[in-house]
């Protein structure tokens, strides 16, 4: 107990008016932090002249000890106690002195009669000297034993950088006994100063071994209590609750600790800062920063004093202690004062602390002494109705410090965690009587009230978040996210309304009026108020005596399951078998029917069944890869690919029609919900920007994630780092119909994926010199067509053509077509369409696999007389609108997209006809008429003249033609 005593006695003797405290340097600082107290020694020395001491502070003016050595100073009175702050810039530092227990910093004057402020301040730079590059002294400097070292050789030393008034690049040069800056720095060295009393925030039992009468230590334990008086009784022992704090003016040998006493919530204070006998106080208010004590900590046996330092003074009775005198009763007395060392000595017993564990959060602590057994509720003021507890540890073991115990709630609502997560609930006042309803045009006083009818309106839903512990707050669907149940008023009588500025916490309490276990009452938590039909008013009100089994007090809620079905089931199976919603499956099957039931009745089981089945993920259909077409909910219109509706912004995605071929779109999948995209040979990019239309390019294709917003909607978002990187569809004059990126906000940020399994393609109807009717047209198209279906049943076939002399040759036909292959539609007469059946495969770029030229996008082709190369399927008119490729005398013809052209080298040859002979296959239906252009003469293969067309090969104006 000798340094305990020395310390004190330091602390007691000799000082009126300052803090008499005791610090002394420790170890040299290798490197600084903030917050911490320091000493700063000038370890200067130069041509046999030691210069070395502390720099301290006295009021506005810089002090410093002469030859003082770390290993012998002591300081009492803070002036050499420094705190090292945090500047605005890196690696520089305020420095505040604690001289007198004032705070004064250092201001940049170079006089060291005028370098400390208490309002202004600048920032210093430190170096360790032996790692500066500029402004470093040739000198030696003072060990911490006050042997002379080179300063080189020590890294502990640091150079001091005044960054104020004193300017950049002036240096502390402390040449004893002045002080200075100067061009050249001397060595300076950071101790730290002897901290004190770390206490852990924990449940402990304040007790000393003193009675107060003898010399000795005794063996009795006296227990402080929660009104400052002494025990030997532990059961009668405050439990007191430690929180470090920060006192203005608290000088750095102790920590100061608000002190609060677990059965009363009371915080030990001295009321009036008298230094004379009287207990040591608790009051019930919080006096801000004179409700703290100073913890001193002997190191030597974990012993403590405690100084009451709620004083706002430096005065003498700033050093009232708590100690322990002899009273004349059977107790000694604990009370603040100056008496001999053995007086101040008190003690900590750490508790068992008990913590409520609600959901993995900790809503309270208690602590109890640890006394072994079963672990059990440590204060009744846990206990809720409702709820059942669990212990871990189950058993108190010698070294056990901490049970946790699990507040487990079975109460008749499920606990919400907000207003957009809510689990909502009816809730009916006298039993199921009158249901509680929210309505915001009702008087003021009478905006809930409980009526008899249901109309479904949102303000009939409650719910309730927070804790059966703590209370819980009651949020109305209608009143909005904003409001809370709000007792303004607490007398009887008065009415609780929807409040968004203020909210009470209800703690349930069980009400099993006549004999309904799930019946409840809501009472204001700390508060003998109730929520009660008062006179059977039909309005929510307050009551208090014998509310809490009243009739009128009694609640219960019910879960409308069908109307939750209706609301939270119904839109998946409404939208059953889309993309995105439920996948088509035999359980599907079945639990459709069960929901066809639960929407007119439900019970929770089939509620929480169906509710299971629509949100596990593996039972909702997503795309695969494959073709599919996308639908804007707003516009119900298709995305493709084409020219902005708007003048500067090129090609991109825009709305089209279901017609459209670009409205085919190939989705690859990346991962579920994610997926790159391609259209007409292109791959869908990440924005750059908004407002332009998203672009396509042959470069490989971005990510776009597909995240669903309700069932079969989602949103796709082209850049993951954009909050406006989902797609948009503009309507903005600027960029009319076109496909942008922009934030989800509406209906045009919304979009459906459907299956793309067919296009239907138009067929051109013309009459040629064989007198037979027929439609026609190009195509080439990025996938695979496995199936061709004329309109009207009559058949479709597609062409590979080839060129013979002066004619194209359509060759054989077929319903298939290999992607991005250009073809030739031919069919018969009936046939104004087609429709080709889409398959799986996939062409970034249109083949060159016979006579024709496709494309994808379209194509401005040079087609006049001149040229001689470009031809584009037509009829020509001089000739009975024979069908074939021709010229059309136009220099940048406008070729649609998916569709095919003659290039070859034609020479002079303004086009080229169909050589209907050399149909292969022949199409169904292509019977010639009797509309023969020419001469009307018809020859036999015999080179016989006939008055009409016969069976098999005729020659008509030099050309064969075919009759089956």
């Amino acid at each position: 107990m000798k340094k305990l005593l020395l310390f004190f006695l330091a602390m007691l003797t000799g000082v009126s008016g300052a803090w008499a405290q005791r610090c002394t340097p420790t170890v040299r600082a290798t490197s600084l932090k903030t917050g911490k107290y320091y000493m700063l020694y000038d370890a200067h020395y130069a041509s046999g002249d030691v210069r070395a001491g502390f720099i301290g502070g006295n009021g506005t003016t810089i002090v410093k000890t002469k030859s003082e050595t770390p290993s012998t100073f002591v300081n009492t009175e803070g002036t050499y106690v420094w705190i090292l702050e945090a500047a605005p810039t890196d690696g520089q530092y305020y420095l505040k002195n604690l001289a007198s227990g004032n705070y004064y910093y250092i201001n940049g004057n170079n006089s060291k009669s005028s370098a400390l402020s208490s309002s202004n301040k600048t920032a210093m730079t430190f170096t360790p000297y032996p790692d500066a590059t500029s402004g470093r002294g040739t000198t030696n400097a003072i060990a911490a034993d006050g042997t002379q070292v080179v300063a080189a050789e020590d890294y502990t030393l640091w150079q001091i950088e005044n960054m104020g008034r004193g300017g950049k690049g002036k240096y502390w040069n402390g040449d004893a006994p002045t002080f200075a800056t100067w061009e050249n720095s001397h060595p300076y060295a950071f101790y730290e100063v002897e901290t004190v009393a770390d206490i852990e925030p924990w449940g402990y039992r304040i007790y000393t071994l003193y009675d107060g009468t003898s010399a000795t230590e005794g063996s009795t334990p006296y227990y402080l209590t929660s009104t400052g008086t002494l025990t030997a009784t532990p059961s009668e022992a405050e439990i007191f609750s430690f929180k470090k704090t920060t006192l203005n003016k608290l000088m750095p040998a102790g920590y100061a600790y608000k002190i609060t006493g677990q059965t009363n919530n009371k915080r030990f204070t001295n009321p009036d800062g008298a230094n004379r006998s009287n207990n040591i106080r608790t009051a019930t208010t919080n006096r801000d920063d004179y409700d703290a004590q100073v913890f001193y900590l002997n190191e030597e046996d974990g012993t403590f004093a405690v100084r009451a330092s709620n004083v706002n003074d430096n005065t003498w009775h700033a050093n009232a202690f708590w100690n322990v005198e002899n009273n004349g009763a059977a107790l000694p007395d604990a009370d603040y004062g100056i008496q001999d060392e053995k007086h101040y000595v008190w003690r900590l017993e750490r508790m068992v602390q008990y913590n409520l564990v609600f959901n993995e959060s900790t809503l309270a602590s208690y602590y109890l002494s640890n006394e072994g057994g079963t672990a059990a509720m440590p204060t009744d003021s846990w206990q809720r109705d409702f709820c059942t507890y669990s212990y871990a540890p189950t058993t108190i073991e010698p070294s056990t410090e901490v049970v946790n115990v699990s507040m487990n709630w079975n109460g008749p609502f499920d606990i919400s965690p907000n207003y957009n997560d809510a689990t909502w609930y009816l809730l009916h006042m006298r039993q199921g009587g009158y249901n509680v309803k929210y309505a915001e045009s009702d008087t003021e006083h009478h905006e809930l009230e409980a009526v008899a009818s249901f109309t479904g309106d949102d303000g009939y839903y409650w719910a309730f978040t927070g804790n059966p512990y703590e209370g819980f707050c009651l949020i109305n669907k209608g009143a909005g996210d904003s409001k809370k149940l709000y007792a303004s008023s607490t007398n009887n009588g008065g009415y609780p309304m929807m409040n968004s500025s203020n909210s009470t916490k209800w703690i349930v309490n069980g009400n099993p009026k006549n004999g309904e276990a799930n019946a409840f009452g809501l009472q204001i938590s700390g508060i003998n108020r109730f929520i009660n039909d008062y006179s059977n008013a039909k309005h929510l009100s307050l009551w208090q005596d014998g509310a809490s089994t009243d009739d009128g007090s009694t609640l219960t809620v019910e879960a409308p399951y069908h109307i939750w079905v209706q609301q939270e089931v119904s839109p998946y199976f409404e939208t059953f078998g889309k993309y995105f919603s439920l996948k088509n499956s035999a359980e599907a099957v079945a639990m459709g029917q069960k929901w066809a039931t639960a929407v007119t009745t439900c019970d929770k089981a089939t509620y929480d069944e169906l509710k299971s089945f629509v949100s596990d993920a593996d039972n909702i259909r997503i795309p695969n890869t494959g073709y599919y077409r996308i639908k804007n909910v707003s516009s119900n219109n298709y995305v493709g690919y084409g020219t902005a509706g708007y003048a500067g912004k090129g090609v991109g995605l825009i709305e089209v029609s279901e017609d459209n071929l670009s409205s085919v779109l190939h989705l690859t999948k990346v991962s579920d919900g994610v997926y790159t995209i391609s259209t007409q040979g292109l791959n869908v990019q990440t924005q750059a920007g908004n407002n332009q239309p998203v672009r396509a390019t042959a470069d490989a294709g971005s990510n776009h994630t597909f995240t669903v917003l309700a069932p079969g909607v989602v949103s796709i978002r082209a850049n993951q780092e954009d909050a406006y990187g989902y797609w948009f569809r503009s309507s903005w004059e600027s960029a009319p119909e076109s496909i942008i990126t922009w934030e989800v906000s509406s209906d045009v940020a919304k979009w459906t994926v459907e299956e793309a399994t067919s296009i239907e393609i138009p067929l051109n109807a013309a009459n040629d010199n064989t007198g037979a009717g027929h439609t026609y047209a190009t195509l080439c198209v990025p996938f695979e067509i496995t199936g061709l279906a004329g309109a009207g049943g009559n058949e479709v076939k597609a062409y590979a053509p080839t060129k013979e002399g002066d004619y194209i040759v359509p060759g054989t036909g077929a319903t298939t077509v290999t992607a991005g292959t250009p073809v030739l539609l031919i069919g018969a007469e009936g046939a104004t369409s087609v429709t080709a059946t889409i398959g799986s495969s996939y062409a970034s770029a249109p083949a060159t696999t016979n006579v024709l030229t496709g494309t994808f996008l379209g194509a401005a082709i040079d087609c006049t007389a001149a040229t001689g190369t470009n031809y584009v399927m037509g009829l020509d008119a001089n000739n009975g609108d024979r069908i074939g490729f021709y010229h059309v005398n136009n220099a940048a013809f406008a070729l649609k997209a998916n569709r095919a052209y003659l290039h070859i080298d034609g020479g002079s040859v303004k086009g080229f006809a169909i050589n209907w002979d050399q149909l292969a296959d022949g199409v169904n239906s292509l019977a010639p008429s009797s509309s023969i252009v020419g001469d009307g003469h018809i020859y036999n293969l015999a080179g016989q003249r006939v008055s009409k067309l016969q069976r098999g090969v005729n020659i008509v104006n030099g050309r064969k033609v075919i009759v089956k």
